[in-house]
């Protein structure tokens, strides 16, 4: 079941009163980039989709965003899982 987060809009009157300019903002904040840095950009870059089952996933569609600038958060999980596979001759 997918369930929907209010945007801060939507919450703010539930805890706490935030000043309209933060209220309704639209800008993104990015945590992800402790994760994405170097090590991981490298592996990403050179990914040739060895270490996942491409008959459930779309390695090329899945190689594009670990790429992109801020890939999905909810995909680096599996990153790790391919390259862990890539080291130990493996396949997530």
């Amino acid at each position: 079941m997918h369930r929907h987060r209010p945007d801060r809009t939507g919450t703010q009157g539930l805890s706490l009163t935030l000043p309209d300019a933060v209220a309704a903002r639209r800008s993104k904040a990015h945590f992800n980039d402790a994760f994405i840095a170097g090590h991981t950009r490298a592996f990403a870059a050179g990914w040739t989709g060895a270490g996942v089952d491409d008959t459930i996933l779309d390695a090329d569609r899945l190689s594009l965003e670990w790429r992109a600038e801020h890939p999905d958060p909810r995909s680096l999980m599996l990153m790790q899982a391919a390259w862990l596979a890539g080291a130990t001759g493996t396949t997530v």
